[in-house]
């Protein structure tokens, strides 16, 4: 998956009305930027999923073991993982290689999964994140999916419900939790 320069069209923030000027910027670029909140931002080229029936996930997890299980679940299930251990590392993941679906801890050092959210909300809009944590109940849920997050696990959970959450969010179908 490439990414190229992303088009931003920032807020004035004396009028609140987008500026007519165009900037280019990378996407580190547009992670970083504390000013960009509300501006608008078209990647170039926008995200897609893999053209692979297996598709990509990112496993955000900073627990070792725990993020070890999930992926040999999903590759056992014939996806493509790649593994972070905090959320720096997964967004320079998905500045390099990319994914077709994310799936993360919430509870985290440095920045916990919600701000990861936000991140890749602003930079890579239609990605399908899934929450797992340990710590789950119905106002963190509840949270979780009005922020954009494709589905919500709880901490312990089956194998299958894991791959049916990750399937939902490659298929772009409903997720089992809005179900």
């Amino acid at each position: 998956m490439e990414y190229g320069a992303w088009r931003v069209k920032p807020i004035d923030r004396t009028t609140g009305d987008r500026r007519e000027e165009e900037m280019n910027m990378s996407m580190a670029e547009v992670l970083m930027d504390p000013v960009l909140p509300g501006a608008q931002l078209e990647p170039v080229p926008s995200w897609s999923p893999s053209t692979c029936r297996e598709g990509r996930v990112l496993v955000v997890e900073d627990d070792d073991e725990m993020r070890s299980l999930i992926e040999e679940m999903l590759l056992e299930e014939g996806y493509r993982t790649v593994g972070a251990a905090d959320t720096f590392a997964a967004l320079i993941e998905l500045l390099g290689e990319g994914a077709d679906v994310v799936v993360t801890d919430w509870k985290m050092p440095v920045m916990d999964g919600l701000d990861l959210l936000a991140s890749i909300r602003r930079s890579v809009p239609g990605l399908p994140v899934i929450f797992i944590t340990a710590h789950a109940d119905d106002e963190l849920r509840d949270l979780a999916l009005a922020h954009g997050a494709a589905s919500f696990l709880a901490k312990p959970f089956r194998r299958a419900e894991l791959l049916a959450h990750v399937r939902a969010a490659l298929a772009g179908a409903p997720s089992p939790a809005r179900c």
